[in-house]
């Protein structure tokens, strides 16, 4: 063979082991469509296409990646669990509250697709009863043995509900009032100081620290910490000197704005203060109409946005901090003219009668103790209300299902990191738990 034939040879066989070696790459990546750009982002099923809170589901289509999917019902994210190892299948545990009908999206990178198919959401929510005997008294011990008059509560991250127990005639009470700490891994509750007439608590999300204010004079309340195995602390904030104080300390509830870290209280003259957490300075922010307010809140979807209750008036307010200070309203958001009534749906047309404590849970529903109805309202992120449990003007103590389970003058709503609430039934003198699957 000649030189000039050899060459040609050689020139063949060297292509050829570069078709080869490209063709086996391209093919390696067909064969594993989870590499990130190696096949197409799609959607075929997913399975069950119904469930409840944290249901396992599964999810069908290519190109699934681990590192960048994202799984949403009705805009609320799930948990993704995993990906297989090709990209076809991923599963993910259904999110708390989404609503009856989720419609599914799956977003990887830039990319977003959704499913044809719903998922069927199928809450269930269920009540028993935690601690009370049904009688006012004031009795220390486990669970299934203790008295108390449970008013108002709060929980804090270790499996402690904090409550203020109120005895007075309107619940067949002596007239002892109480700070009480439930301690809900044991089981047993203690006390922390008798004789205090406390309101409305909060707990600090990042301290722990528990404060409760009283009436006793314009700046007092009480501070319960942690590291002080919560040993009651009486404070006094220092009025604002620039603002005339209001003439009696009636200040009904406090709460902690996750946002600046700050404690707010109202006054039944409608003095709106806050306060700070390490001086104890405080400052008086505006003045709305005067009622009584029994419960404030905040949501992590609108920081510096304070909701709060009006007793007498029968309506929840909204004022919003982000605006300049000159444009600050108390604007009621719930419908009606100020009258008591029992209406769900779109916020601004729902009723409610003498709404109590106000709390949001983790996904920013409102729940709010609803008194003079009997009920456990929530507002869910898009201001829908619906009753969760209790039948509306109707008072009495059944535990059970959404369909059968009554109270009897709620007034007070904490909510642990679990989700699950728990409810100062006063006048059935015992303390509930809300439990939603």
């Amino acid at each position: 063979m000649n030189r000039k034939n050899k060459m040609l040879l050689w020139c063949v066989a060297l292509f050829g082991a570069m078709t080869l070696v490209g063709c086996s790459d391209s093919g390696d990546s067909a064969d594993q469509p989870g590499k990130p750009g190696s096949t197409e982002f799609a959607l075929t099923t997913f399975h069950p296409n119904y469930g409840k809170y944290l249901e396992k589901v599964i999810f069908e289509g290519s190109g699934f990646d681990m590192n960048s999917i994202k799984v949403y019902f009705n805009q609320r994210p799930a948990a993704v669990i995993g990906v297989t190892d090709d990209g076809s299948k991923f599963y993910a545990l259904a999110p708390r509250l989404p609503g009856d009908d989720c419609v599914i999206s799956v977003v990887q990178g830039e990319d977003s697709l959704t499913y044809d198919e719903h998922f069927a959401y199928t809450a269930s929510t269920t009540v028993t009863t935690v601690t009370g005997s049904g009688y006012s008294g004031l009795k220390m011990g486990p669970l299934a043995e203790a008295e108390l008059s449970p008013y108002y509560a709060c929980a804090d991250k270790s499996g402690n509900l904090f409550v203020c127990s109120r005895n007075n005639g309107d619940n067949g009470g002596s007239g002892d009032h109480s700070l009480l700490r439930i301690d809900l891994n044991v089981g047993e509750v203690s006390m922390i100081h008798q004789g205090t007439i406390g309101n409305v608590p909060a707990c600090h999300p990042e301290t722990q620290i528990v404060t409760i204010p009283t009436e006793t004079y314009v700046g007092s309340f009480v501070e319960l910490n942690p590291l002080e195995m919560w040993a009651p602390r009486f404070r006094n904030f220092t009025w604002d000197p620039t603002s005339t104080p209001p003439s009696y300390g009636w200040k009904h509830c406090m709460v902690v704005n996750p946002t600046d870290g700050m404690i707010y209280t109202r006054f039944y003259f409608g003095h709106l203060v806050r306060i700070n957490p390490q001086t104890y300075e405080s400052e008086h922010l505006m003045t709305t109409g005067q009622w009584d307010t029994y419960g404030m809140c905040f949501r992590k979807a609108e920081p510096n946005v304070l909701y709060f209750t009006g007793w007498g008036t029968h309506r929840l307010y909204k004022l919003d901090m982000n605006l300049p200070k000159e444009q600050w309203e108390a604007v009621p958001i719930n419908g009606g003219t100020g009258t008591a009534g029992h209406r769900d749906g779109e916020l601004d047309e729902a009723l409610f009668s003498n709404p109590a404590m106000i709390f949001c849970d983790g996904d920013d529903n409102m729940y709010v103790a609803d008194y003079g109805n009997h009920c456990i309202r929530r507002v869910t992120p898009e201001n829908q209300v619906e009753t969760v449990l209790g039948v509306p003007g109707q008072a009495g103590w059944v535990d059970g299902t959404q369909e059968v389970a009554k109270f009897n003058g709620p007034r007070g709503v904490a909510i642990d990191d679990d989700g699950n609430v728990y409810v100062c039934d006063w006048k059935n003198a015992r303390i509930r738990k809300l439990s939603i699957n």
